[in-house]
């Protein structure tokens, strides 16, 4: 089915008050993303993609990197490269 035209799907906002419950979710995907990151826009339309086929089976959510609220993250994990796809199961990476 050819789903380029459809609405895009808007992403809850993750960071660091949230995370949690994105990470210990039985099946969760978090889309990390920072502004005026060309490949992070050429991604989009895959994002969608998969949010459209799992969802609400999997829960989805985006974490913009570069706006306040995200530093306990950035902690946790180190970024060599946007975008970047995490992937969650009860906890696990």
């Amino acid at each position: 089915m050819d789903t380029s035209h459809a609405e895009p799907v808007e992403l809850p906002r993750v960071n660091d008050e949230n995370y949690e419950e994105y990470h210990d979710a039985p099946a969760a995907v978090v889309f990390f993303k920072i502004a005026n990151c060309h490949g992070c826009e050429e991604y989009e339309p895959a994002i969608q993609h998969t949010v459209r086929t799992f969802s609400p089976k999997v829960r989805f959510g985006r974490a913009l990197m570069h706006v306040p609220g995200c530093r306990g993250i950035k902690k946790r994990y180190e970024f060599d490269s946007y975008p970047t796809t995490h992937l969650y199961n009860r906890g696990r990476l």
